[in-house]
């Protein structure tokens, strides 16, 4: 399923493109789209992203926000969200893409969009969605019925799947590769069935035949250069042979690991132009909320001189009311989106316990190279280094200590503060006061949507969290969430009841 989100994103999208009035906006909108798929092509997908974020920043600035293009790159954003696994914002992505695609009589497009929400939906567990995606491409007619025949016994494959039911899934997997071969689709639709399989094995202790497939899976995506299921490929060859115990085997496809995947997945890159996307969506939202002020006040005022005339007055009252709502919706929208978050750092950190050990050496601790006091840092130790401090701030609540420092961090990963501090730096491009500020107003969006915590009060929740101040707290969380702390425990309480009140009536 990782694979597959990738595999019709250049045939689909190339033929999904139509010209539309010849216009400067829409010029612009569509050398945005060809750069972007330019540049993944070239598997450079931070680049692409980026193309495709303008193009939609741009939509929104046009009185026709110029739908198929939004679409577009809708799918596309979502595509390059799963190949670096952030399945939560692809599937949100996804729906915002496929809800507008709907609009434009495009069944080639919208079978696109369902083809990969039902890949999705099977790696986070929404298996019932799934099914009702995936029934739902069956049905669309399409002018290539081959790829749809495929796509549907290869998700019959995925669902089976993600509900552990190997034999089944195993079956699904093995036909998809048969239609694959009698149709003679490309390359790329037999190795993601490879992928499968082999996880399919792996998970079932049948280490060798595990090893079988990925080699197959590996040798389709060498030859016909599919640079990221090469790299996952290496990712998988690595993680079986570590079960298997073979350390010659380890190193050597760690190697290619680490070369190819620091070409292709810029994590720093992507990182920040993901921010960026988000802080334009914020600023978005505060935009609304700021017009939506300035007009409740307007109207408040002009309350005050008519307030004589009863006909006038209830309307402005019904205004008011409607503005207020709107106000609440866009509060609502930042705390739902916090929310996402929250459920987002917390499977990361479940990731992140899963695979603890194998981020660490037989003895939990990294070995630096004898070059670690030189300007330039090994790559690899970096790497390593870089994985610690990742493994420390996701499964430990350490920065929550309000002692906690660039020295103690250190410690932790049995480095110095200088790399440590470099680290930070160039890979999350802001300093080590506010990283661990910004996994303090994490956690501390969790902590005011946890039950035991219900009964504690700002300025305790600050200091649980590591704050001294409260004040600094609420200056830190308004900056990261877009709203205070008070209002989100207020919203999250509400939330809370009513997910009561709804269970309880079912």
């Amino acid at each position: 399923m990782r694979i597959f989100c990738l595999t019709l994103l250049i045939s689909c999208c190339l033929s999904a493109i139509a010209m539309r009035e010849q216009g400067t906006e829409f010029i612009r909108l569509n050398e945005l789209i060809d750069s972007g798929q330019s540049y993944l092509k070239q598997g450079n997908y931070t680049k692409a992203l980026q193309q495709f974020n303008k193009c939609i920043q741009l939509s929104d600035k046009t009185p026709d926000h110029y739908t198929r293009e939004k679409v577009i790159s809708y799918f596309n954003i979502g595509n390059i969200h799963s190949v670096f696994s952030d399945y939560e914002h692809a599937y949100t992505y996804y729906l915002k893409g496929y809800s507008i695609c709907q609009t434009l009589k495009d069944p080639e497009m919208e079978f696109s969009f369902l083809n990969n929400m039902t890949g999705i939906c099977c790696f986070m567990k929404k298996n019932k969605e799934a099914v009702n995606y995936n029934e739902t491409a069956r049905k669309l007619q399409l002018s290539d019925r081959k790829k749809q025949e495929y796509s549907y016994t290869l998700n019959k494959g995925y669902i089976a799947a993600s509900t552990n039911d190997n034999v089944s899934a195993l079956n699904y997997f093995i036909e998809s590769i048969r239609k694959a071969e009698k149709y003679q689709l490309e390359p790329q639709y037999i190795a993601a069935a490879y992928s499968e399989i082999c996880l399919i094995y792996e998970n079932t202790n049948q280490l060798d035949s595990a090893v079988f497939y990925l080699r197959l899976y590996n040798k389709l995506a060498e030859d016909n250069k599919l640079a990221y299921m090469v790299v996952d490929s290496y990712k998988n060859l690595m993680r079986v042979y570590t079960l298997k115990g073979d350390k010659e085997a380890i190193l050597h496809y760690q190697g290619l690991y680490f070369h190819l995947s620091d070409s292709l997945m810029n994590l720093r890159d992507f990182y920040k132009i993901t921010n960026e996307q988000q802080t334009y969506e914020t600023n978005q939202s505060d935009k609304k909320i700021k017009i939506l002020s300035i007009k409740l006040s307007a109207w408040q005022k002009t309350m005050l001189f008519t307030v004589l005339i009863l006909l006038a007055l209830a309307i402005f009252i019904h205004f008011i009311y409607k503005q207020k709502k709107k106000l609440q919706d866009a509060y609502q929208n930042l705390f739902d989106r916090n929310k996402e978050l929250v459920k987002i750092e917390l499977q990361q950190r479940d990731s992140y316990e899963s695979n603890k050990t194998a981020n660490y050496d037989s003895d939990g601790f990294i070995e630096e190279s004898s070059e670690k006091q030189s300007d330039v840092m090994d790559p690899e130790l970096k790497n390593q280094i870089l994985s610690n401090i990742k493994l420390v701030m996701e499964t430990t609540d350490e920065f929550c200590n309000s002692e906690f420092n660039l020295n103690m961090l250190a410690k932790m990963v049995n480095s110095n503060t200088r790399y440590v501090s470099q680290i930070i730096n160039d890979t999350y491009d802001k300093n080590f006061r506010t990283f661990i500020n910004e996994y303090r107003v994490k956690e501390a969006r969790k902590r005011l949507m946890d039950e035991k915590y219900v009964n504690n009060t700002i300025q305790s929740i600050a200091e649980s969290v590591g704050y001294k101040s409260s004040t600094n707290f609420i200056l830190a969380f308004k900056k990261g969430t877009g709203i205070t702390p008070s209002l989100y425990q207020k919203m999250a309480q509400t939330d809370k009841r009513r997910s009561s009140e709804s269970k309880f009536g079912q």
